[in-house]
C-alpha cells in the first residue's frame, strides 16, 4: 500500500464511513490491511447509528451503553478482519 511506503501507520474509520452504516468503510479497510495488521494501528466508533423513520427520512441516533459499545466492538472486529 502507497500509505504505508510513505510511513503512514494509523487507520480510522467508523460503521458510518462510506456507504450508510453497513460498516463498508471497516469492511474495505480489513481486507487491505489482510497480512499486515501487525503493522498498523485502527481505529473506530461505536454508538452513533442511523434510523430509518416511517417517512424513510434517516436520523442519526446515540447509544452510548456497555452493551452496544461490546456488540458495536465485536462487530467492527470482525469486519475489519483482526482481534
Amino acid at each position: 500500500m502507497r500509505y504505508e511506503e510513505l510511513g503512514v501507520k494509523f487507520l480510522d474509520t467508523a460503521p458510518m464511513y462510506g456507504h450508510g452504516a453497513d460498516g463498508r468503510s471497516e469492511s474495505v479497510c480489513g481486507q487491505a490491511l489482510r497480512g499486515r495488521r501487525d503493522r498498523w494501528i485502527v481505529s473506530s466508533k461505536f454508538g452513533r447509528s442511523l434510523a430509518l423513520e416511517d417517512d424513510d427520512e434517516a436520523n442519526i441516533v446515540g447509544d452510548y451503553s456497555s452493551q452496544k459499545a461490546i456488540a458495536s466492538i465485536e462487530t467492527s472486529l470482525r469486519r475489519l478482519q483482526t482481534d
